[in-house]
């Protein structure tokens, strides 16, 4: 019984930490919380809760990246063509 018991309280305490951080809208620190123990049926919504927002909050998180990086290899990119150009140019 007391085995039964200290393998229930982590996974309770983790269960309710997962619902607060997605209750705080930290939906991959709760994925990485959920994901660390077994899910009964009876927390398979929340569980698919926190995948789905947590999926695509790194979609969005991927995309800000990616439109970051465009922003900042603009500069790059004109350059390089402009060099390219300049190479074309001078080979004719």
């Amino acid at each position: 019984m007391i085995m039964v018991g200290v393998w229930l309280l982590p996974r309770r305490a983790n269960i309710k930490e997962a619902a607060n951080e997605y209750a705080n809208e930290k939906y991959i620190d709760a994925y990485q919380t959920i994901s660390a123990v077994s899910i009964k049926e009876d927390e398979q919504a929340l569980y698919d809760k926190i995948v789905l927002c947590s999926k695509l909050e790194r979609q969005i998180q991927s995309y800000q990246t990616n439109v970051s990086m465009d922003k900042n290899w603009k500069p790059f990119m004109r350059c390089f063509k402009d060099w390219i150009c300049t190479i074309k140019n001078k080979t004719k």
